[in-house]
């Protein structure tokens, strides 16, 4: 696919504003891999004076080396050898009066081989750039490193920052963009296989059917997206496996840290370690029923966030061998039948994305699945301020009336348990086709389908 740079306005923004601010500036910009970070950076540096470096893991002697010549190469300015960073970018500060952009990409890198380099670009920004023109991005894919090394209180940088951006996945109503003419259930299933990730989504082919564009990606031996989670993985991580039987017990249900080591095999003891380090790299995150009041602290599950680890779990790593060798009839059998119960989870996570674009009879403050004991709803939409609350279930599936009806029958009985201080509250249903819903909406149900949610985006 020919991926346009969809979205991002908010980040360009900010990046553009701070360029027009003719002092010194030091933008740390993270996110996790494949989510577009640099394909930003190179949207804001087109046409402006840049040089972009790609750090690696080598000494830093070697980099700061590396660096030298490349600047001198690029730019086409003589940089003389130096020992130290305030030696290299004090020679490029005397050469460059106007307005540069320095780019060092993968920043984690050097952090990771030598963490002096935080206290190396401390005093480099102290002693050297803070007076000076250059605008400084430090970008990196280890969301941990940069969040605590390089924003956290106790790193030498800290204070030093002028502004900072994480980039997150793009949601639904921008991965649409990508997918101009296609039906709305394709895209939603495109969206649970791909989630908002612009390097996954220019795999796919917009003259492709969703079944066919999968077959020819994650089916395929060899391709990026077979192979994508197993590489990313041992990119990050060293106990790839153990990480990877970790993801398998929460997709397969497991959401309490004793249920997860148990299905895992990893002791107690060190469950807790694991899950943390999935977390910081955004493939697992906590989730609490919505409330009022602050949620009890242990009132929470473990899930996996990342569409592209949950598709990839479910149809990918069960069949790794018949994808091998190229038979996959009885995963192609399994997909057909199993694929509307994945695309149900899916559509809910898109629900709660976009319910606020649909037209509501509340503004809501919160928003969020809620579940007690063996009674669960789907979403719930509060506006704390006027006491009031929208009780919405979400249906992956064609519902004629007298189905709708019961639904949201039960709908009102389940709220019941939901306990807090109500002034109004309104009964909801989003489904994927719902036959009758004008007659529904009569009788004062808030109903919507594919046509209004298509319309609404």
């Amino acid at each position: 696919m020919l991926l346009n740079f969809v979205d991002r306005e908010k980040e360009l923004k900010i990046l553009e504003e701070r360029y027009t601010s003719n002092k010194a500036e030091l933008v740390p910009i993270y996110g996790r891999r494949r989510v577009g970070k640099t394909e930003l950076i190179k949207q804001f540096i087109k046409n402006k004076p840049h040089f972009y470096f790609l750090a690696k893991k080598k000494k830093l002697d070697d980099e700061r080396e590396r660096f030298r010549l490349k600047f001198s190469k690029d730019l086409n300015v003589f940089i003389p050898e130096a020992k130290d960073w305030d030696t290299v970018f004090g020679s490029i500060c005397k050469n460059y009066k106007h307005r540069l952009i320095i780019v060092i990409d993968e920043f984690p890198f050097w952090i990771e081989k030598d963490k002096s380099i935080l206290s190396d670009f401390q005093h480099l920004w102290d002693e050297t750039l803070n007076n000076s023109n250059i605008f400084l991005i430090l970008c990196g894919s280890y969301v941990s490193v940069m969040e605590t090394d390089v924003l956290g209180y106790r790193s030498p940088l800290y204070g030093r920052r002028t502004a900072q951006i994480e980039v997150n996945k793009l949601g639904f109503k921008d991965f649409i963009k990508f997918f101009p003419g296609w039906k709305p259930e394709d895209t939603i299933m495109a969206y649970g296989a791909l989630d908002g990730i612009p390097f996954y989504i220019k795999e796919f082919e917009l003259n492709k059917s969703f079944s066919e564009n999968v077959n020819s990606t994650f089916w395929k031996s060899g391709s990026i997206l077979n192979k994508e989670a197993e590489f990313l993985l041992s990119q990050e991580l060293r106990e790839v496996e153990v990480y990877m039987s970790i993801l398998r017990s929460i997709f397969e249900g497991a959401s309490k840290l004793n249920e997860i080591a148990t299905k895992s095999h990893v002791d107690i003891t060190n469950i807790n370690k694991y899950i943390k380090v999935l977390i910081n790299l955004k493939f697992v995150a906590t989730e609490s029923p919505v409330v009022v009041n602050r949620p009890k602290r242990k009132n929470f599950v473990y899930k996996i966030t990342d569409n592209f680890f949950s598709f990839w779990l479910n149809y990918v790593y069960p069949f790794k061998d018949d994808i091998e060798i190229g038979e996959i009839k009885h995963l192609k059998r399994f997909f057909r039948k199993d694929y509307d119960r994945y695309a149900g989870l899916i559509f809910e996570k898109i629900c709660k994305q976009i319910v606020q674009n649909l037209k509501l009879p509340l503004r809501p403050t919160n928003i969020g699945r809620w579940w007690h004991k063996e009674k669960e709803i789907d979403l719930i939409c509060l506006d704390d301020n006027r006491k009031e609350a929208l009780f919405i279930e979400v249906k992956w599936s064609e519902l004629k009336k007298r189905d709708a009806v019961n639904i949201l029958t039960e709908l009102k009985e389940k709220s019941k348990f939901f306990e807090w201080s109500r002034r109004k509250e309104y009964f909801g249903l989003i489904g994927k086709k719902v036959l009758g819903k004008e007659k529904l909406r009569k009788h004062g149900f808030l109903i919507w389908d594919l046509e209004d949610i298509k319309k609404s985006l």
